[in-house]
């Protein structure tokens, strides 16, 4: 479709303003943009399946009021809503014969591609390490792969996360 090979080439946040704006063509290409708009805006506010493991660690609150269990996890929220980047926290993911939670389940605006959002927060520490590693393995297991369908992000109390490698790692995957 002629769209879809617009929106693949402007892969800008303005491309559907672009359009829109173009004499003739909102009331031809309005719906088509908002109904993908609704659906991924439904879809995050749609009840879900949480994690129920350690509730008493979220103790963060964001301001659009969820809990999360670190600050890196509220700024990586907060940059999300910012970009306008539909998502889930902890929603549970059925792979094989197990059920996990990943920090964030993601839906790419433009092209619905589902993705998943793993921040490792303490990697100084061994036995978080071993457990983080251990996931790692248990989605590649499952080909979800980094690059394609997994972000990570990393931290240790000498390289902490900051925004702007959140913002960077949003661009790489979002555009």
């Amino acid at each position: 479709m002629a769209i879809d090979f617009y929106l693949r080439h402007h892969s800008d946040n303005t491309a559907e303003k672009e359009l829109l704006a173009k004499s003739g063509f909102q009331e031809l290409l309005e719906p088509y943009f908002k109904n993908a708009v609704q659906e991924f805006e439904e879809w995050m506010h749609r009840n879900y399946e949480t994690n129920t493991f350690h509730q008493e660690q979220l103790i963060h609150k964001t301001c659009s009021g969820i809990y999360v269990r670190s600050k890196s996890e509220a700024m990586i929220l907060m940059l999300l809503e910012q970009r306008h980047i539909p998502y889930r926290y902890e929603s549970e993911l059925h792979l094989g014969n197990r059920d996990i939670y990943p920090d964030f389940t993601l839906i790419h605006p433009k092209t619905g591609k589902m993705l998943y959002w793993e921040h490792f927060g303490m990697m100084d520490d061994a036995k978080y390490y071993r457990d983080a590693c251990a996931k790692l393995e248990f989605y590649l297991s499952n080909q979800i792969y980094p690059l394609d369908q997994l972000i990570v992000t990393f931290e240790t109390k000498e390289n902490p996360l900051t925004t702007e490698k959140i913002e960077k790692t949003i661009q790489l995957y979002f555009g």
